[in-house]
């Protein structure tokens, strides 16, 4: 996700918040049931912060996305 985003796709406005993206840090990686969990903290830079859920499939796409705040 950082090779997609750095570095200049974080200097853009998101479209879910219009805010500029600081920073996405990977909080937790996990393998199970031929799938990858990740969980990652956006920051942006007005100090919001939100949980970025992913789930990959076994043939590498993403089978799963949730947002939560923090």
């Amino acid at each position: 996700m950082q090779k997609v985003m750095f570095p200049d796709r974080i200097k853009q406005p998101t479209p879910m918040t219009g805010q500029v993206l600081k920073s996405f840090e990977l909080m937790a990686a996990e393998n199970a049931d031929n799938s990858k969990r990740r969980q990652y903290r956006a920051t942006f830079e007005s100090g919001m912060k939100v949980r970025v859920f992913f789930t990959v499939d076994a043939q590498g796409k993403i089978a799963g996305v949730n947002v939560r705040p923090e």
